[in-house]
């Protein structure tokens, strides 16, 4: 069992807390300490309390509820005391999958990705996954990338002033040669 003295839970948003307040920002430092010397501060609780009553993690810097859920699920892979919560959010993913195999708006391939990705591993949502993949190499280019309209990234400043980031670039995919 890991030892959860060394942190806890801030979910009081302020400029003060950012660090503290975002399961995205800690699951982030959590898979950093695992394997070495400081997992101890690693805690599985803290990420598990964060969680939404719908099985996904909230992500302050950005909009997708599946990339603080990828995180998580990362970080508390093989947790046994982490596997109802791991089980909700593997839920909320597959529950959360469009008709035609994607995830997001307009099947969105950036969505669909971190989609895929938190369900790598979790034989009992293969189908799911397959689907994903299934509708990313439908909606491929010719290049080997896709295009996603998807904001990335997003700083609220203030009410009045919100950073915005947007992959324009398309993404691509390693081909074998």
């Amino acid at each position: 069992m890991r030892d959860c003295r060394y942190a806890s839970l801030t979910t009081k948003a302020s400029s003060r807390n950012n660090l503290l307040a975002h399961p995205e920002v800690n699951a982030n430092v959590f898979l950093a300490l695992q394997g070495t010397h400081l997992e101890r501060l690693v805690n599985d609780d803290m990420l598990r309390q964060a969680q939404d009553e719908q099985g996904f993690w909230r992500s302050y810097f950005y909009p997708s509820p599946l990339f603080g859920t990828l995180l998580a699920l990362d970080a508390l892979r093989g947790s046994r005391a982490s596997a109802a919560a791991i089980k909700r959010a593997l839920s909320f993913i597959v529950g959360s999958q469009n008709s035609d195999g994607s995830w997001g708006a307009d099947g969105d391939p950036h969505e669909t990705a971190l989609a895929i990705a938190a369900l790598a591993g979790h034989k009992a949502h293969a189908a799911a996954m397959r689907g994903g993949v299934e509708h990313l190499l439908a909606t491929m280019a010719a290049d080997g990338s896709w295009t996603s309209s998807a904001c990335i990234w997003e700083f609220p400043a203030d009410a009045r002033d919100v950073w915005r980031a947007y992959e324009q670039t398309g993404r691509s995919s390693r081909r074998a040669a």
